[in-house]
């Protein structure tokens, strides 16, 4: 026969210690993995692709298609200007430079992109250099995404535009996918 131990006035034991302690650990984890990735939680993604290379005197192109696409069941609606567009495009690599349209006149807009469609936009990147030259193999297509809602006046969000401090990143784009186009002339 075992001897049963009670603990005066109802104290805890030991296993009833360990099970309250794994019980608050489990409703820990669980709250923390039901909770949303904020890191990517934007519904908009940029996703980018070269549509192909072309030489003006010294000055070599790369024609880039950049795609905002709208995960989302509701429209998102976002500002830019309406002409100087490209200013809200930006590269990390430092030999291509995003060509900007000439604009003779400009004002701010508002572009919306309806549930789980998309709106394409077609960058000219220009170097100097051959593009057997560039250093980088790979670059990233940056776009300042400037969101508006209700509450925000576009005329208030010109500034933002250009800052530069919203920037969502597009898939890496490989300068090698253009050797068979380049190599063919």
């Amino acid at each position: 026969m075992q001897n049963v131990v009670c603990k005066p006035n109802g104290a805890p034991t030991n296993m009833t210690k360990l099970f309250f302690i794994l019980t608050l650990l489990t409703m820990c984890f669980a709250s923390c993995l039901s909770k949303p990735n904020t890191i990517n939680s934007s519904p908009i993604i940029l996703t980018a692709q070269i549509g192909g290379s072309h030489r003006f005197d010294t000055t070599q192109y790369v024609f880039v298609q950049a795609t905002l696409i709208n995960n989302s069941v509701d429209t998102f609606v976002y500002a830019c200007m309406d002409c100087s567009w490209a200013d809200s495009y930006t590269i990390d690599s430092k030999g291509l430079i995003i060509e900007k349209p000439y604009c003779y006149k400009n004002g701010p807009a508002t572009i919306k992109i309806p549930p789980h469609k998309s709106v394409d936009y077609y960058l000219n990147l220009k170097t100097a250099k051959p593009l057997s030259e560039l250093t980088e193999a790979k670059f990233k297509i940056g776009f300042n995404l400037i969101e508006i809602d209700k509450t925000k006046d576009i005329v208030s969000l010109i500034n933002s535009l250009t800052d530069m401090k919203h920037i969502i990143w597009s898939n890496p784009i490989e300068l090698n996918s253009l050797k068979g186009f380049l190599n063919s002339r």
